[in-house]
């Protein structure tokens, strides 16, 4: 299998996305859990002293590694179900094309879905052996999801909220892993589901350049007024959540409401966006430079997008 085609099935150029939710959703629980043990003076107790680097580095790694492994399982058993479907409506994707055999897919797919499971088990169960069931539930229900999403996402129309349940399951695994699931992380993890939720609707019609049911895309905006009850005493979340609405706005108008429209661009646009919605979810805790190193990503994913396809 040739790597542009092997990038092609795995939408690569979003992989970027799952490394910013990762960033994202470890430093929410991380500042949450600080701000809690010093409202509570806890900061004394051991239990805050961070692990060694080395711990550190493997937990991170581990996380990192394993969640983009689970990533590309989905995106390739996402062409491995929808081969038939692809045939019949002359999607263009690798299978169709005769890049690469179903089959090839198939054992590629479930092979880096096991991986990512045991990496993510592992990797916890050594870090925090007394808990080392949650992970391994974690990284289970997780990997459930994906499969879930892939094997119904055809015939159930409102599938598009299991596919953003994933990527909830992206949020919650990664605090698992380096800090811990508080709830600011959960309601910040619930925005992203939303907006995943919005793009996934508004893709079910891809093949077709339209978008029959406007009033999905209104979850791509429901994020924001969720995590303004995290951020709203912040002005520097206003003036990013302002500029995160302006940009979906102009995105809305560029693309659908033109003569010409341009569904699968609209809906890179957003996939490209979701580096600004861990932002978001940063600035909502005033956590001001790590939000700009997810705005530094989002410039980074249009010219992936243009090397690898992102749907």
């Amino acid at each position: 299998m040739r790597l542009h085609t092997w990038l092609t099935l795995g939408r690569a150029s979003n992989l970027p996305s799952v490394w910013s939710n990762v960033f994202a959703a470890a430093l929410i629980a991380q500042a949450s859990l600080s701000n809690e043990a010093l409202s509570t003076g806890a900061m004394d107790n051991e239990e805050w002293i961070p692990g060694s680097v080395s711990l550190q580095i493997i937990l991170w790694t581990g996380c990192l590694l394993s969640l983009s492994l689970m990533y590309l399982a989905g995106m390739f058993l996402n062409d491995a179900f929808d081969a038939n479907w692809d045939r019949h409506n002359n999607n263009a994707r690798p299978i169709t094309q005769g890049k690469v055999s179903a089959t090839a897919v198939w054992l590629n797919g479930l092979a880096m879905l096991a991986l990512g499971i045991g990496l993510a088990g592992s990797v916890y169960q050594r870090a925090v052996p007394e808990q080392a069931t949650y992970g391994w539930v974690a990284v289970g229900l997780l990997a459930a999801l994906i499969l879930l999403y892939n094997l119904v996402h055809k015939q159930f129309r409102h599938s598009a909220v299991l596919m953003g349940g994933c990527r909830l399951g992206v949020y919650l695994v990664a605090a698992l892993m380096l800090a811990d699931i508080t709830p600011e992380l959960f309601l910040a993890a619930l925005a992203l589901c939303l907006y995943i939720s919005g793009i996934t609707y508004v893709a079910r019609e891809e093949h077709t350049n339209k978008v029959s049911q406007i009033g999905s895309v209104g979850l791509l905006f429901l994020p924001v007024i969720l995590v303004s009850f995290l951020g709203y005493t912040f002005p520097y979340f206003w003036l990013y959540a302002c500029s995160l609405s302006l940009y979906l706005l102009y995105t809305m108008q560029r693309c659908l409401f033109t003569p010409h429209k341009n569904v699968r661009g609209f809906i890179g646009g957003l996939l490209a966006a979701v580096p600004l919605l861990d932002g978001l979810m940063l600035a909502s805790m005033n956590l001001i430079l790590p939000s700009l190193l997810c705005v530094a990503v989002f410039f980074i994913m249009p010219g992936l997008q243009k090397w690898i396809q992102a749907t």
